[in-house]
């Protein structure tokens, strides 16, 4: 297995190589976004978050919830508030 390979898992879990996701995301300004950008994410971060990953074989791996939830905190947050609030009200009311 290459490092430009992604992985599923037996569960079904596709796991993305750091230069998969490089791929996936725009760079700024039209260009492509370098997969040591990536790799900052995974190990150091931004503004305190971390994108979260897996190191297999000596190749780090992420998923792409991992990857919405780092790109887009606040709305995957939202969504998880608003299925637990659905939750309780359907069992609140007996369904």
């Amino acid at each position: 297995m290459n490092e430009h390979s992604s992985v599923q898992l037996l569960d079904g879990t596709q796991l993305l190589s750091i230069r998969d996701v490089a791929k996936a995301i725009p760079g700024r300004n039209g260009r492509k976004l370098h997969h040591s950008t990536v790799y900052r994410w995974m190990t150091k971060g931004v503004r305190g978050k971390i994108l979260e990953s897996v190191t297999i074989g000596g190749t780090r791996f992420t998923t792409e919830g991992c990857l919405k939830r780092f790109i887009c905190p606040k709305l995957t947050s939202r969504v998880d508030d608003l299925a637990a609030l659905a939750d309780l009200h359907l069992t609140q009311a007996g369904i």
